[in-house]
């Protein structure tokens, strides 16, 4: 993410974040050597309440693809496989022989459009599972943890005559492809984005993103919590995003942006419980001024983020004239770094002087995968095994790994 000038508003701030760049890889690990592609085309704090649809509500007209078909079934939790001649990307060699099991989740650009996507790493295939339509926007995607839906920041098709900002609702996707709204917009110009499931299903956390002319930038970002049955939310933290939900439910790690602070002012790392109070700081933003990207380990000891490598490059011409300015790691060479949050220590993990990275655990806890603007990687949480898996420069959005 990146901090802009007045009115710009989500959709521009995504479209700087997931650009494509090149960068530079330098990590001992597994040689990827390039193979045939495999992406051959299918044979055929504040206490609001707002109600929760209770019936699924199929998109009409909107573009939605039917699933292709298949000669033998091809799903994943029966979300059908959609048509992965789409896609634009290359399986690589040299991670084939490491076991992993399950599947991934992320988003990526596709000749068809945003696309959510999911990659089998027992087969090693990369299909669609939902095409956005065409003049709607999707931020997030995170699976529910009784694989029943697939939760969606999501904005749909805007009334006839007005323009799409990419100010997102919060949607659920169903595997017969029905669209059903979970928590929709009250203004004109706000978006819920950045959302996920909690690991009980029971919450969803997700970043809100509001007007605000009482302070200096004319908005804000929030950190709120949706109750999925009461369809209620409160906010838990103020003036900050890129959240991230403990392994237990009970915490939320995040990043804070002060509304009133200059663009090069550091932000700060917090750990506060879920259902919101006091918080801790976690690094030192002297140290780390611009992190981003946080997820925990699985046995919650770490927390792992995303650090500038190096100096940041100067800004682009196109950053000048948009009047941007970064204050994140997403967008300048970054890194893997971790903190133990029982002794404060931190450490680098990776050296990939990479951008746009996010990333998860497997189930096991015994890798990580992460996408970035140079594809999909797998590494070790050492930092040690460093194999890249996909090559592709259109992933964004989160990831989410699923058994």
């Amino acid at each position: 993410m990146i901090r802009t000038i007045r009115r710009w508003g989500i959709l521009a701030v995504i479209l700087l974040a997931t650009a494509a760049c090149t960068v530079q890889i330098e990590q001992t690990g597994a040689a990827p050597t390039a193979a045939p592609a495999t992406a051959a085309p299918s044979p055929t704090a504040t206490e609001t309440s707002l109600p929760v649809t209770p019936t699924a509500t199929q998109e009409g007209a909107t573009g939605i693809p039917e699933p292709t078909a298949t000669a033998e079934p091809r799903d994943w939790f029966g979300f059908p496989y959609l048509d992965d001649s789409v896609l634009d990307y290359e399986v690589l060699t040299g991670w084939q022989d490491l076991g992993l099991e399950g599947s991934l989740l992320f988003l990526t650009f596709s000749e068809a459009g945003q696309t959510v996507v999911i990659f089998d790493l027992g087969t090693g295939r990369l299909a669609p599972v939902f095409i956005a339509p065409e003049n709607t926007w999707v931020l997030s995607a995170s699976v529910n943890p009784d694989r029943s839906d697939v939760l969606l920041s999501y904005a749909p098709v805007p009334p006839e005559g007005e323009s799409q900002f990419g100010y997102t609702d919060l949607y659920r996707l169903s595997a017969d492809g029905a669209l059903s709204p979970l928590l929709e917009r009250t203004e004109a110009v706000e978006s819920f984005f950045s959302a996920f499931y909690s690991n009980s299903g029971a919450e969803v956390f997700f970043s809100w993103f509001v007007l605000d002319e009482s302070v200096d930038y004319g908005f804000r970002y929030h950190v709120n919590r949706l109750e999925v049955v009461t369809g209620s939310w409160s906010t838990i933290a103020e003036d900050a995003f890129w959240q991230t939900v403990s392994p237990d439910d009970a915490h939320l790690a995040y990043v804070t942006l002060d509304p009133n602070a200059a663009a090069d002012a550091p932000a700060e790392m917090r750990i506060a419980p879920s259902g919101g109070g006091g918080f801790d700081t976690v690094l030192d933003p002297a140290q780390f001024p611009t992190v981003d990207a946080p997820f925990f380990s699985p046995d919650g000891r770490y927390l792992y983020f995303s650090a500038v490598s190096e100096t940041p490059p100067a800004l682009t011409w196109l950053d000048r004239l948009m009047g941007v300015t970064p204050v994140s790691a997403h967008n300048v060479p970054s890194d893997w770094w971790r903190v133990d949050l029982e002794t404060g220590q931190t450490g680098q993990v990776s050296r990939v002087f990479d951008q746009g990275m996010f990333g998860d655990f497997s189930p096991e806890g015994d890798r990580i995968a992460f996408i970035s603007s140079t594809g999909l990687w797998i590494i070790n949480p050492d930092g040690s095994g460093l194999v890249q898996v996909i090559e592709g420069r259109s992933f964004y959005g989160n990831i989410e790994w699923v058994r």
